[in-house]
């Protein structure tokens, strides 16, 4: 029995002696996903803007996100969707960092629910995109100012296009998600839009207000983004800001009557 024991335990050190390390820099393990978000957060910002009336009174704030997709001499050129723009709005943008710079939007989509601001520095990576979209059922990452809370993502599978304009996923996305990328493999592949879900009455005590259920994410997606950065210019531009706006027109929605705390 003693010998039996004294081979047993040889074979144990021998086994752990040659088995591979999980500390060894050669054998590391990395979770694509997490390959994605790295990715993303280079790229991702969040956008946060001050809304005022006409003579300039406070009316309220909104929250949204956006990907750089393009910096040249130092200006960094920021893709989000066109429905976070409003006019009499100072807006600002915050990187992963926590570094938060003025921004200003010199275009708007009327086509395709897309918008392009511009800050005068490098604030980040630029996004680099998908030549096409991905097979139905393929993961993807959603990145952006969930909740106006800050860059979070969240993460589902693709459903395929709706039409030419949108494409939808299952990641769960909120309020504030607007403008975020949609992301896979490291690539973008869309704009966060709209997220349909279904509204429910609060009832509360001293609360009367709506929650929001997401269902599903719909986005631009990427055929729509090259054309429309091919459009604007913005992928090629090497123009400052000042020569920029002069170069295209902002198209201004109509101003709301009244405007209360808001997260697109």
């Amino acid at each position: 029995m003693r010998k039996l024991a004294t081979i047993w335990l040889v074979l144990v050190l021998v086994a752990c002696t040659t088995s591979p390390s999980l500390n060894n820099s050669d054998d590391k393990i990395e979770d694509p996903g997490v390959a994605n978000v790295v990715v993303a957060l280079k790229g991702t910002v969040n956008i946060w803007g001050a809304v005022k009336s006409l003579d300039g009174t406070p009316l309220g704030r909104l929250a949204a996100s956006g990907v750089i997709v393009a910096v040249h001499d130092g200006v960094s050129i920021i893709l989000t969707a066109g429905h976070v723009f409003q006019p009499n709005t100072d807006y600002t943008v915050e990187n992963s960092r926590g570094e938060k710079h003025s921004a200003t939007f010199y275009h708007v989509s009327k086509t395709h629910d897309l918008g392009l601001l511009w800050v005068n520095r490098k604030i980040g990576e630029p996004a680099e995109l998908a030549v096409a979209m991905p097979k139905w059922g393929k993961t993807v990452y959603v990145v952006g100012n969930k909740l106006g809370g800050g860059i979070m993502p969240t993460h589902g599978i693709y459903g395929g296009l709706i039409s030419s304009k949108f494409a939808r996923c299952s990641a769960p996305t909120h309020p504030g998600n607007s403008g975020g990328g949609v992301w896979t493999d490291g690539e973008l592949i869309g704009i966060a839009s709209r997220i349909p879900g279904v509204a429910f009455d609060t009832n509360a005590p001293g609360i009367k207000s709506k929650q929001l259920f997401p269902t599903v994410c719909m986005f631009v997606p990427v055929q729509a983004i090259h054309a429309y950065l091919q459009l604007t210019g913005a992928k090629n531009q090497i123009t400052r800001p000042d020569k920029l706006e002069k170069a295209v027109k902002v198209i201004l929605p109509p101003t709301p009557d009244k405007w209360e705390m808001e997260i697109r």
